[in-house]
This record gives structure tokens, C-alpha cells and sequence, in this order.
């Protein structure tokens, strides 16, 4: 997808992310994680105003925290779910 030479759509990479970050939770294997995160910044970029996008990178960037315990990913994490709080405010 990286080689693809057109630009692809936020929607790919919102499920190409979601794909990794399922496949991550199945064999516990952090380099998916980080794949699912660098697919979801992708999405992110394209459509910054996409509520469900800034979910689902928060909620990758949660799982590595716990994971690695790395103080720097709990706190992207909050940023995340912070603009998607702002994004859509009436969603708990």
C-alpha cells in the first residue's frame, strides 16, 4: 500500500489499521501495532475531522501503552480521544 503510487482514500487506511490493530491483539506482536498506528495517522491526515479515526488511533495507541508501558503513548492516546471528544462531543 505504501508503493501504491495514487493516493489512497482516509477509509483505506482507517481499515488497513483496524486490520492490523485486530491482528496485533491476536499474536500479541508490537511491530502490528505500530503498523496499525502509522495507518491510522495516515487516515488521520487525510480527514482530520473524522471522529472515528481519532477513536481508533487513540485506542491503538492505549494498547501499545499497554503493551510497553511508555508514558509517551498513554499521553497520545489521550490527545486522541481528547480531538475526538471536541470533533463530536455528544458521543460518551
Amino acid at each position: 500500500a505504501q508503493g501504491f503510487e495514487e493516493k489512497l482514500p482516509a477509509e483505506f487506511w482507517k481499515d488497513y489499521g483496524n486490520a492490523c490493530l485486530k491482528f496485533a491483539s491476536l499474536i500479541n506482536d508490537l511491530s502490528f501495532y505500530i503498523k496499525a498506528i502509522n495507518c491510522l495517522k495516515n487516515a488521520v491526515s487525510i480527514e482530520p475531522n473524522a471522529f472515528e479515526n481519532w477513536c481508533f488511533l487513540g485506542k491503538a495507541l492505549q494498547q501499545l501503552y499497554m503493551h510497553t508501558h511508555d508514558e509517551d503513548h498513554f499521553s497520545q492516546a489521550n490527545d486522541c480521544f481528547s480531538t475526538a471528544s471536541q470533533i463530536q462531543p455528544q458521543d460518551g
